[in-house]
């Protein structure tokens, strides 16, 4: 079951400050968000991949500091948690109106945090009026923190044994930035993805397995082409295997 609305504003607070984290969505859409859900954007975007459905970059987006349509109180937009997709084709109404594939719309509400809770709800299931271009969080910062279950996911892995440590070689140094702490998150959802790329949080140290892996992690961040940061610490982390993506 969803959280309430009262309850993803007060967990989520403050709204319309805080740090943000841009990420390029597939076919080019680029939203705006709490760092905190970079990994549930990850996890959203996989299925976006899987089902082929590409945003654009012209109706797609997410933090705007502002009230709810049409309501009472502020919109959950304004806590940099809910995201607009494709609004000219999947609009606002009465009725559900959407280009989206049900079998991805189905595939996003899926997805699951690692204590079982629900992570994206769909505003094409509102009782009232549709929001077919919505989707928002639907969890509280803990429940992500204990972050995303690869085998709700799309192209995930299952999860590693208790206690399973991966130890890949060569170990590569992660780039230092001062996006370290948001860069990593990528990093790790790029190994539950399966494609034998690892982070380390204790020694901030990452590693490609072999060339199969690179490749895969090459791709993975094809996907991420308008971040900047991401742009950066892939650049300096091919940089320092003497390697440019091919894909």
């Amino acid at each position: 079951m969803s959280a309430s609305e009262s309850d993803l504003a007060r967990w989520w607070a403050p709204r319309c400050s805080g740090k943000s984290a841009a990420i390029t969505l597939f076919g080019g859409g680029v939203v705006t968000v709490n760092p905190i859900i970079i990994q549930a954007v990850m996890a959203f975007n996989a299925c976006l991949v899987v089902a082929g459905y590409r945003t654009r970059k012209g109706d797609t987006g997410a933090f705007v500091c502002r009230m709810k349509t049409l309501g009472n109180g502020w919109s959950l937009h304004a806590y940099k948690i809910a995201m607009d997709i494709n609004w000219v084709t999947n609009p606002y109404g009465p009725r559900v109106v959407t280009d989206m594939p049900m079998s991805m719309i189905i595939a996003i509400e899926a997805i699951r945090t690692n204590n079982g809770k629900q992570v994206w709800s769909w505003g094409g299931r509102w009782s009232g009026n549709k929001d077919c271009m919505h989707f928002q969080i639907a969890c509280s910062p803990a429940d992500l923190a204990t972050g995303i279950d690869p085998r709700t996911v799309p192209g995930g892995a299952p999860p590693a044994p208790a206690g399973h440590i991966p130890t890949p070689t060569p170990q590569i140094p992660f780039p230092q930035s001062q996006e370290n702490d948001d860069m990593r998150v990528y990093f790790i959802q790029c190994a539950e993805r399966g494609g034998g790329v690892w982070s380390v949080s204790g020694n901030i140290r990452v590693g490609v397995a072999n060339m199969k892996a690179l490749g895969e992690f090459q791709a993975i961040n094809r996907l991420l082409g308008g971040n900047d940061a991401v742009n950066q610490v892939s650049a300096d982390f091919f940089d320092s295997l003497g390697t440019v993506p091919n894909r």
